[in-house]
């Protein structure tokens, strides 16, 4: 799963996963890199839209094998709500605000 908004084009060919930056700066790889067979976008994305519906679907060859670098990612329940203003927990990379810098993970 990606947002849409990063898909340009046809997307992504491959999809690589478990590359870690420890806190001391060295980096460890256990990656795998995945073919991505298919992607689909949402229907109603709309540029601009205040990223309403900004999700996509990789699907891949081949699934990852869980290793120590990679693991499953836990969707919540459907009937999960959450309240507005309420911390929650996300993962990725990218912008954490407009007009800012990438997130660093080795600063985290």
């Amino acid at each position: 799963m990606t947002a849409r908004h990063c898909i340009i084009g046809r997307g992504p060919r491959y999809v690589t996963a478990g590359h870690i930056y420890r806190q001391n700066g060295t980096a460890e790889s256990g990656y795998q890199t995945r073919v991505v067979s298919e992607v689909i976008k949402h229907p109603k994305y709309r540029t601009g839209a205040k990223f309403n519906n900004d999700i996509a679907i990789l699907r891949l060859e081949a699934p990852f094998d869980e290793t120590e670098f990679v693991k499953p990612a836990c969707l919540p329940d459907r009937s999960f709500k959450t309240d507005p203003g309420r911390h929650v927990l996300v993962s990725g990379w990218g912008l954490t605000e407009k007009g800012k810098s990438f997130v660093d993970i080795r600063n985290l």
